[in-house]
């Protein structure tokens, strides 16, 4: 009788199946990973395509010795069902379940957390010369796609790998894609590569390729070689991202990185869709569009994520002002610099927690030249089922730090669309909007008509109580007779004279903010009004100081007590008395 994946309970069992087997293996674990994503929205073209990477890799090499390192990480749901994972997948994603992505804390054979791309090559080789150190010879293992490839990272990575003794190999997935199609010279160089000379030959790497990465009985022969476990080798494999499954192999490939839940006999999307309230993100590419359609100067620029943030009309109809740089966050937070030194109004279209990549040339290239570069701050907040390492915690904070800097944090769509369409004119220097992830509040089309306003003050009675809501959050809040609401939409630099001015009429206030409170918004309000002098008493709410996981966006909320219905107890519990 044939072994399938009833067989497998920890990685050691595949090394019992007769190489004939493995093709049976695959179809089992791509069946399984279809029927969970169908119910459970999660990164299913990418694993799908590195399935039979994961069943060779796992056939071959011991996992318990061999380290092993997965760049994004959502190509790796076959790894979690080969590795002691396979009855707790339905729970992928979801609150307290499995996370999408490697992780140290879920399990010992997620030797590396991923989530961000492009850094398995710098912790496989951090990994193989501390092993050296110890004496150990045993393999370490870097999957990297070919869109992490084109962070800066791993060319920094490959750079060093060339100078050092050590036992790593490099697997290449390449499938010419990441979440839209791969751009730039090295999609290129891969798709035209010299197999005797090109890029890692002229740095002096050992080139295997090129090799089709799903045909399971191809991928064991190459990565059975001997050779392979001792020095430095890069093996390129050709994939197909969604293979194995007719409706993700043959259609849109953007579509099925992520596809949401879906029916498994037809590939047609079950999640209920309306037209309004709509996601912030159409809004920003909406309203962009017009901008763009008005202002020839207006430049865009996202690093890889032009689906993610409802970029594609500009891409298709603006070819000569969008730019998608790859995943390269620092390049995109730069090149947007160099472009407005010449006069342009480039829009920086960028995750908060990919922000977080650019840090130092968003302070240095941007800030300290006091350059008007337009950051629009995507997936602010908590986002949900991606996790920690996808969360938008740290961006008020972190943006708060830096000289020049201007920060609006706007509560809903009317908002967010009429701040977009003042790019160029809100500051002399650079500007970041942030925005949450997903549907907005609205029932309606945007007003174009809105007028913009820094602080919105909400009074329902006499009182002598304050709730301030710094970003989306405010949306949670909304005044009565026992509290006023003052949402602040401008959070840096704030007019404290006219806040003072407002806060004098209030014996207890609250803040609310949708961050961390550490180096926050609410932080400086509390410093400020000290040096001030207001008689307030102050309470902040924010996030904890701890990395938040993964689940709905409403579970999560209600995790840190930051939900609607705790928000009003909350504020019950401090306004008691008042």
């Amino acid at each position: 009788m044939a072994r399938g994946l009833e067989h497998i309970k920890c990685p050691k069992d595949i090394k019992e199946f007769e190489q004939h087997e493995l093709s049976g293996l695959c179809k089992e674990i791509r069946k399984m990973i279809v029927d969970v994503m169908s119910t459970n929205s999660g990164h299913l073209g990418a694993s799908l395509g590195a399935v039979e990477l994961a069943v060779a890799v796992h056939y071959i090499f011991d996992v318990r010795k061999d380290s092993l390192v997965w760049d994004v990480g959502h190509q790796a749901y076959a790894h979690k069902i080969l590795t002691g994972r396979k009855e707790q997948f339905n729970t992928i994603r979801k609150f307290k379940g499995l996370s999408g992505f490697p992780s140290r804390s879920e399990s010992v054979y997620d030797d590396f957390g991923t989530g961000h791309s492009s850094t398995s090559i710098s912790a496989v080789l951090g990994m193989a010369i501390g092993k050296k150190l110890k004496g150990d010879e045993s393999t370490n293992i870097a999957i990297i796609g070919d869109g992490s490839l084109t962070g800066g990272m791993s060319f920094e990575a490959l750079n060093h790998l060339a100078t050092e003794n050590v036992n790593v190999l490099v697997i290449i997935n390449d499938n010419n894609m990441s979440i839209d199609p791969n751009v730039g010279g090295l999609q290129q160089h891969l798709n035209n590569i010299d197999i005797r000379q090109n890029y890692f030959t002229d740095l002096g790497l050992k080139y295997h390729g090129v090799h089709n990465g799903n045909d399971i009985d191809e991928v064991v022969n190459v990565l059975s070689d001997n050779d392979l476990r001792k020095g430095v080798h890069i093996v390129h494999f050709k994939t197909k991202k969604g293979f194995g499954y007719k409706y993700s192999q043959d259609g849109n490939p953007t579509h099925w990185h992520a596809p949401g839940k879906f029916e498994v006999e037809s590939g047609v999307g079950s999640d209920g869709k309306t037209d309004y309230p709509k996601k912030y993100q159409e809004i920003v590419g909406e309203t962009l569009y017009a901008l763009m359609s008005e202002d020839k100067d207006v430049v865009v620029v996202t690093p890889a994520m032009a689906t993610g943030s409802s970029l594609k009309a500009i891409e298709k109809d603006f070819p000569d002002r969008f730019f998608d740089v790859g995943i390269a966050e620092q390049h995109a937070v730069t090149f947007s610099a160099g472009l407005a030194t010449l006069g342009k109004k480039p829009v920086c279209v960028i995750y908060s927690t990919f922000l977080q990549r650019g840090y130092d040339q968003l302070i240095h290239d941007v800030a300290l030249q006091n350059l008007p570069v337009t950051f629009l701050v995507d997936r602010a907040g908590l986002v949900g089922r991606d996790g920690a390492t996808h969360h938008g915690m740290f961006d008020l904070a972190y943006l708060n730090a830096i000289p020049n800097m201007t920060l609006y944090a706007p509560q809903d769509e009317n908002q967010l669309a009429a701040l977009i369409h003042q790019t160029g004119n809100l500051s002399v220097g650079p500007v970041a909007i942030r925005f949450p992830r997903g549907k907005g509040v609205l029932e309606q089309p945007v007003d174009t008509k809105y007028q913009h306003k820094d602080v919105l003050l909400k009074n329902s009675s006499s009182t002598s109580n304050l709730v301030i809501t710094i970003g989306a959050i405010g949306n949670q809040v909304s005044s009565n007779e026992r509290y006023d609401v003052l949402a602040l939409i401008k959070v840096k630099p704030i007019d404290f004279a006219k806040l003072r001015s407002l806060l004098v009429d209030y014996d207890r206030v609250a803040i609310i903010e949708d961050g961390v409170s550490m180096g926050g918004i609410g932080q400086m309000i509390l410093a400020e009004m000290k040096r001030l002098d207001v008689s307030a008493e102050v309470e902040l709410i924010a996030f904890p100081d701890e990395f938040i996981g993964h689940g709905r966006q409403e579970e999560l909320y209600q995790q840190i007590g930051m939900d609607q219905t705790s928000l009003q107890q909350r504020l019950q519990d401090i306004f008691n008395g008042y």
